[in-house]
């Protein structure tokens, strides 16, 4: 007894319905089971309907559990990633509007300025309009100075050869009218200034030889002054 359940466990389904199927489609035409069951007739008419119905579910599980599966075809979603493309500003190119810079001096060279106008400011105001476009200068800013008096002018005195073109270049382009000139040529040749009150003949003594320019900052030390300050 064990046995034949051990077998029904392990057969298939499908199997065990048609087998079912053909037994009951064969007791439609039997009278009797081994000779010992008898089958009344108003039963055999149900063994037909009920052998075909266990027949075929038995034919179609059996069809659908040998028939190869495909197997489904993952097709896998990948993201594309997107292409960031930065979004870089280009800076724009700021021209300042500038007057141009007519003007040069060489680098670390070194400048005495004195005050010989009313303005106790105009020294001051040249050398940091000097230093601010000059920045590797030296320069020296005195308001008192030996035998001062109030110049009507500006006056650049050059104490080294090559600063004789710097200087011309400087009274070129400055406003109004300056004076250049030779400092150890008027030590031999002493100067006569109008606006000098005593009226005698002058000489600008005991400037230090380091110095490459002298400038003596007049009353048109406003001319001056704003001409410096409109440099870039």
């Amino acid at each position: 007894m064990l046995d034949l359940l051990k077998i029904v466990q392990t057969t298939p389904i499908p199997l065990i319905l048609i087998l079912a199927g053909i037994f009951f489609i064969l007791l439609r035409f039997a009278n009797k089971i081994g000779g010992f069951i008898e089958i009344d007739p108003s039963q055999r008419q149900w063994t037909l309907p009920i052998g075909l119905f266990l027949l075929t579910i038995g034919l179609l599980l059996n069809f659908a559990s040998t028939r190869p599966s495909t197997p489904s075809t993952i097709t896998p979603i990948t993201s594309t990633p997107s292409t960031i493309t930065p979004i870089t500003s280009t800076p724009s190119t700021i021209t300042p509007i500038t007057s141009t810079r007519p003007i040069s001096l060489p680098e670390n060279s070194n400048i005495l300025i004195y005050n010989a106008s009313n303005d106790d400011r105009a020294h001051e105001d040249l050398k940091k309009h000097l230093l601010r476009l000059f920045p590797s200068l030296t320069v020296d800013a005195y308001l008192q100075w030996n035998g001062k008096w109030i110049m009507s002018k500006t006056r650049i005195y050059f104490l080294k050869s090559e600063y004789e073109k710097i200087a011309k270049d400087l009274i070129d382009w400055l406003p109004g009218d300056q004076d250049i000139i030779d400092y150890y040529d008027q030590l031999d040749n002493p100067r006569y200034f109008k606006d000098k009150p005593s009226g005698s003949l002058t000489q600008m003594i005991k400037i230090d030889k380091e110095r490459d320019l002298l400038f003596f900052i007049g009353e048109d030390y406003e001319v001056v002054n704003t001409a410096f300050s409109k440099l870039r």
